[in-house]
């Protein structure tokens, strides 16, 4: 037989102790769903603090690195970046002084691209690229720096990330 409270408003059974531990169990579940929906979209994280490395390669490019990633089963380092100048950006198109990466623990340097970077596209300012060169012998490993360099600009200690 279920035991009462009694109650100002009368007499309410008691919960047992299975009911307990249920609802518990369901405002902990929903306290981590909150938990994980705000921890991974809580927006962009905060813009890192620019080096003056960093702003003298963006003003003579025209181009902001804001990730290198290895990827296609490390066979190929993405380098990610905004326009900031689309003016200047089109240095990354030269077909004489094509750019290049140095992986920083080995002195190798990469330059062949992954596909045919001879084309000028159209940059618009604030968008977002990518320019694809071929991991030769595995040069460049996640967790390493490269140094990018683009005209006459070079940009050192980027961490390659997964």
């Amino acid at each position: 037989m279920a035991k009462t409270i009694k109650s100002l408003n009368g007499t309410l059974p008691q919960p047992s102790t299975r009911a307990l531990a249920m609802g518990a169990a369901m405002l902990l579940l929903a306290g981590l769903a909150i938990w994980i929906l705000l921890s991974e979209y809580s927006g962009a994280p905060a813009a890192p603090q620019l080096s003056s490395a960093r702003l003298a390669f963006e003003s003579q490019t025209g181009i902001r690195i804001t990730r290198v990633v290895l990827a296609a089963a490390g066979g190929v380092v993405d380098i990610h970046y905004q326009v900031l100048d689309p003016d200047k950006a089109l240095v990354i198109h030269d077909t004489e002084r094509p750019p290049f990466l140095i992986a920083e623990a080995n002195g190798a340097t990469l330059s062949l691209p992954f596909h045919n970077h001879v084309s000028v596209q159209d940059f618009r300012m604030g968008g977002m690229y990518r320019l694809h060169i071929m991991n030769r012998g595995s040069a460049v490993h996640v967790g390493q720096a490269v140094t990018i360099v683009i005209g006459d600009a070079r940009l050192e200690h980027i961490p390659v990330e997964k």
